[in-house]
């Protein structure tokens, strides 16, 4: 069983405002990420390409043939995990977290909107991430995503089902959020291509995350709907801080186990 931290702050809340873009794009010169996240485990720096070329920070955690990509909340880099990575790790695990576009060390494209509500592609940074476990020799990748980096991890499994074996979903957001420029952009589009198994995570009385109802719309689009399911919890945990609770660790915990 994969025994997650607690949170150090509170566990539920609004998602964040959108981190302003680094005028200096250095994604080649991020710190070591174990210095960088303040944890001591098997890491090593990585600077990814998306297919519209922007260059994508990122680290690799862990090794072995079972992938897992994480995408931050808005307004986090890749250390927002740092409390769980180690947990990832030693499950055996090949982690890969990434700084979305525009965000941490990652590059902005130059014709950037200046944020997010216009459309930016993080889908294809995911993909990238996706694309970058496999070439390391993973043999199942599941994408994993809290909040804004839900909506996004969904939305790659939509548009990338071939390369993706599960989703974790952990308080999508918006089912309505353009997270791709691709012509699967959306939650919504995404579903009726996802061929992995899901797990959505959400809580009753969190304000930022899709509510039940539109959680079980999307298993039921989604080709992969027998094999899917969602996890509801009281109160108004949101994002990674959901990891914090038994149900839900245990859930991701038997998703792993099965999927990846």
């Amino acid at each position: 069983m994969l025994a997650f931290a607690a949170c150090a702050a509170g566990c539920g809340g609004e998602e964040p405002d959108a981190a302003e873009p680094t005028e200096v794009s250095v994604p080649a010169t991020a710190p070591d990420p174990n210095d960088r996240c303040a944890i001591d485990i098997p890491a090593e720096r990585v600077v990814l390409t998306a297919e519209d070329g922007v260059r994508v920070a990122a680290a690799t955690f862990g090794s072995g043939p079972r992938g897992l990509v994480l995408l931050p909340q808005r307004g986090s880099d890749l250390c927002g995990w740092a409390d769980h990575l180690p947990t990832f790790v030693n499950a055996g695990m090949h982690v890969l977290a990434i700084d979305p576009r525009c965000t941490g060390y990652s590059d902005c494209p130059a014709d950037d909107p200046g944020d997010d509500s216009s459309g930016r592609d993080y889908a294809a940074d995911a993909g990238a991430a996706i694309a970058e476990l496999h070439r390391l020799g993973a043999a199942k990748v599941v994408v994993m995503g809290a909040s804004l980096g839900a909506a996004t991890a969904f939305v790659a499994a939509g548009r990338y089902p071939d390369q993706v074996s599960g989703v974790i979903a952990l308080s999508i957001f918006s089912t309505s959020f353009s997270a791709s420029l691709s012509s699967v952009r959306t939650a919504t589009d995404a579903a009726p291509h996802i061929t992995a198994p899901i797990l959505i995570t959400l809580s009753t009385m969190d304000s930022s995350s899709i509510k039940e109802g539109a959680a079980e719309s999307l298993i039921h689009a989604a080709k992969s709907r027998s094999t899917s399911s969602t996890v509801v919890l009281e109160g108004s945990a949101h994002g990674w801080h959901m990891l914090n609770d038994d149900k839900v660790s245990n859930a991701v915990t038997a998703f792993l186990t099965t999927n990846a």
